[in-house]
């Protein structure tokens, strides 16, 4: 589970726009330079985030739904051509490109290594696998076969690697040479990321209900259901709350010790995007 500092303005503005030539499926990155974003025209872009002019694209050859990751002057996004993508943030030059079997849709995260210094790099991809890469030199460290596709960014917390497969499991594995070590039957296809906090993972899944399982000893602590739609979307997790979109077009706030509703927020459509 992440945090993020900042306030948001009390009367949002438009500051820019900026067009690319397809839709955005990708949630965008940013740091105090640039503004990061993949497009379904199979370009990643990089956009100043003072002016909205485009500083620099990269086309790949495939659609980019995946969200982009930066690791100090790295920029590290998946696409549909199966390839994860190490770019120089700044110049949008690949420094190395590691290949998969079938599309990346989700993100990369980074994490120290727990061996020799540096970054590893830990992403699904429809090959039904977990791979761990090297951010430095883009050699493979491990992989972990599921048996399904791996659709959303693997979670890291005190050495374990957790994600959700589209096989119906919540998987836990080691960081250090992925091995299985535990893991959670949630019974039904899981599309999103998880979110965790210590043996706790929070995650959403197709069968129309969003759940609290304990990763350590495989059971699952507390199950939400509302109506019969999925939960695509990743979950934002705070001291004693959880929100989280549905597919049945509401945002979802519940109360994080037992999961009861505390209150939905309809929009204009179905919400896949995670709420932060």
């Amino acid at each position: 589970m992440g945090l993020a500092e900042g306030r948001l303005a009390a009367n949002p503005k438009l500051a820019w726009k900026a067009k690319t030539t397809a839709a955005i499926s990708s949630s965008p990155v940013a740091d105090d330079k640039r503004v990061y974003v993949g497009s379904m025209d199979m370009s990643i872009y990089a956009f100043e985030r003072a002016t909205g002019k485009q500083a620099w694209a990269l086309k790949t050859k495939g659609e980019i739904e995946a969200p982009p990751t930066l690791v100090g002057d790295a920029l590290v996004v998946g696409s549909a051509d199966g390839f994860l993508y190490c770019l120089d943030a700044a110049r949008g030059t690949i420094r190395w490109k590691y290949k998969t079997d079938d599309k990346i849709a989700g993100a990369a995260n980074a994490v120290a290594a727990p061996k020799g210094g540096g970054h590893w790099l830990v992403v699904g991809s429809y090959d039904a696998k977990v791979h761990c890469v090297d951010l430095k030199t883009g050699k493979p460290q491990w992989t972990f076969e599921t048996g399904n596709y791996v659709n959303g960014a693997p979670a890291i917390s005190d050495g374990k690697v957790i994600f959700g497969g589209c096989d119906g499991t919540l998987y836990v594995l080691r960081l250090l040479d992925g091995k299985r070590i535990g893991g959670v039957d949630i019974q039904s296809y899981i599309a999103g990321s998880a979110a965790v906090d210590g043996a706790l993972a929070y995650v959403g899944h197709y069968g129309n209900e969003f759940v609290c399982a304990n990763v350590v000893s495989g059971s699952v602590v507390w199950t939400y259901r509302d109506k019969a739609f999925p939960f695509f979307s990743s979950p934002a997790v705070t001291a004693d709350r959880i929100i989280v979109g549905s597919r049945d077009r509401r945002l979802h706030c519940l109360d994080r010790r037992t999961g009861k509703a505390l209150w939905t927020a309809r929009t204009r459509g179905k919400v896949d995007s995670s709420p932060v």
